[in-house]
């Protein structure tokens, strides 16, 4: 798992699209964003959902803030070389990735299910940066309203860098699939995707 790196996964999605023709539409969260903001540039695409994305600029300003949030559980996912290290706390779990009006039990059941990620992949988010002039697809962009770890300001300007408006999901934090509200977040792709296809 180590090993591998953003550039990897990026080729893992431009294979799975070559298998299957009929996909046109991509959809990422988190460092899944950058995954298909990268493939997005390499494929041809009806459209592109970001959801809480890692931003166009990197996770160097967002990441600041999110160490001195918590500079000793960080310290201790550097030692480990591991990202599963800083979601073991449920209180630092609920400050980084979940909005305050989420029910525990939600918390709970994500931190079960936590499993490792890639140090150097994670890394990448720094460096290895997309390019939006090379996406020709519309892109829906959407945050939480309450994210901390991907800032309000990240995830304007990544839509801006797209030509287009965030949508912020209220009662919602990093985590947007798991909270708020569902049918509100299904809805939106689900417009989108018959609009782009509409349009092409």
């Amino acid at each position: 798992m180590q090993s591998f790196g953003i550039e990897d996964y990026v080729d893992d999605v431009s294979r799975a699209l070559k298998h299957f023709p009929t996909a046109e539409i991509l959809i990422g969260h988190s460092m899944g964003g950058l995954v298909v903001q990268l493939a997005a540039g390499r494929n041809d695409l009806k459209g592109l959902v970001l959801l809480a994305s890692s931003p166009v600029g990197g996770m160097r300003r967002d990441g600041t803030r999110m160490f001195f949030r918590h500079p000793f559980r960080f310290i201790g996912a550097m030692r480990r070389q591991s990202f599963a290290h800083l979601y073991r706390d449920a209180g630092v779990c609920r400050s980084l990735l979940f909005s305050r009006h989420t029910p525990e039990s939600v918390i709970q059941n994500f931190m079960a299910g936590v499993e490792e990620e890639s140090w150097r992949a994670g890394n990448q988010m720094n460096t290895l940066l997309p390019d939006p002039k090379a996406v020709n697809c519309p892109v829906l962009v959407i945050g939480g309203e309450d994210d901390f770890m991907v800032s309000a300001a990240s995830v304007r300007a990544t839509a801006e860098a797209y030509g287009t408006e965030a949508v912020f999901l209220p009662r919602a934090g990093h985590m947007v699939q798991l909270e708020g509200d569902p049918a509100q977040l299904a809805h939106l792709i689900s417009d989108f995707s018959a609009r782009v296809r509409t349009a092409n």
